[in-house]
């Protein structure tokens, strides 16, 4: 399997802690305020859809997309299916071209403003091209946040179809993140993407020109980042206003934050010019055992929002690397850290 190529900058870090804390913030609101998902995730739907469709550069083309029909059935497919891919494309796509549901035929280019940004690889190299990503998404132990900033960037990149890539490929963004967690899939990062059109191009001509993924993956977990905040602060009035009208169903916005799961994350200062090579969960693991020693995997796993096994393999390969070593018993036993956090932020790039 090709892996895709990449750096993770200390910034991209930060901002995935900065949205898993908000997004713990959001579920504790919504949960106190005893709202109804399946009512945000049909108001959040047309705002996706148009807001999608509204950054593609034809979107006037895109007429008799099927968009929304997908988002209803996101949770019929995985992530890291091709056969759920196209069969996505088909969906969408069935009434604006013929090739729906296959990928391109001939070479194409992706333009800002009727400028080219990015000229694709020939069209024999797409099948593989998704397949090598598809693989990656599936076997990868990275944070569910920046899987799903990295697939946006390459597949952006690919262009595998004919038309609305970009559509796809947020769509497939969203289903990403839903494995995560199934509410932040209907938060509308696409209007976010939308209101910063032309970063979002810029970023994405840079990545390529440069040969450097950083830029587009700091501007789409950036994007996340507004999107949530947005969303908390619109959570937070509604819950002002009811405590206006209801105090003693209301919400106060320090019971929100007192719902936060975890703080820890923001240990990282956004200062530090450090970068990780695919091993941030693995490190944000380390940091949480070093300042809770007696936690287990299942309770490092709740912080994180990631399976329990997920966190019993980087602690495996944590103490294969004499980072990490158990004292005492599996019960009464504690972690002992080896080596300083610091240093732990430069690991090895080769370190998988």
């Amino acid at each position: 399997m090709a892996t895709p190529d990449y750096l993770i900058t200390s910034r991209c870090v930060n901002l995935v802690a900065q949205v898993s804390t908000e997004f713990g913030r959001w579920l504790a609101l919504l949960e106190s305020e005893g709202s109804n998902l399946a009512e945000f995730q049909s108001q959040q739907m047309p705002l996706k859809v148009f807001a999608s469709v509204g950054i593609e550069e034809q979107s006037q083309l895109l007429q008799n997309i099927r968009l929304n029909e997908a988002y209803t059935q996101l949770a019929q497919w995985s992530f890291s299916s091709e056969a759920d891919l196209k069969n996505a494309h088909q969906l969408v796509c069935a009434g604006v071209t013929p090739s729906a549901g296959s990928y391109r035929a001939t070479g194409m280019g992706v333009y800002q403003n009727n400028k080219l940004v990015h000229m694709t690889a020939p069209a024999g190299q797409a099948r593989k091209s998704v397949r090598d990503l598809l693989n990656w998404l599936q076997q990868s132990d990275e944070h569910p946040l920046l899987k799903a900033a990295i697939f946006l960037q390459q597949f952006e990149f690919i262009q595998p179809f004919s038309v609305a890539n970009g559509c796809i490929g947020r769509l497939w963004f969203s289903l990403i993140l839903a494995d995560w967690h199934p509410a932040v899939a209907w938060l509308s990062f696409e209007e976010t993407f939308k209101a910063s059109k032309d970063d979002y191009l810029d970023c994405l001509r840079r990545s390529i020109a440069e040969n450097d993924k950083v830029p587009m993956v700091e501007f789409v977990l950036s994007c996340m980042q507004q999107t949530i905040s947005r969303t908390v602060k619109s959570e937070i009035a509604k819950a002002t206003a009811n405590k206006e009208s209801n105090a003693a169903n209301a919400l106060t916005v320090q019971q929100a934050e007192g719902s936060v799961k975890s703080s820890l994350f923001c240990s990282v200062k956004g200062s530090e010019k450090r970068v990780y090579s695919g091993v941030n969960t693995r490190n944000m693991v380390l940091r949480l055992l070093n300042e809770q020693p007696d936690w287990s995997a299942a309770r490092v796993a709740e912080v994180l929002n990631i399976s329990s096994r997920a966190v019993e393999k980087h602690i495996s390969k944590l103490k294969d690397q004499g980072l990490l070593v158990r004292k005492g018993s599996a019960r009464g036993g504690y972690w002992r850290v080896t080596t300083e956090i610091e240093e732990q932020l430069s690991l090895p790039a080769d370190w998988n």
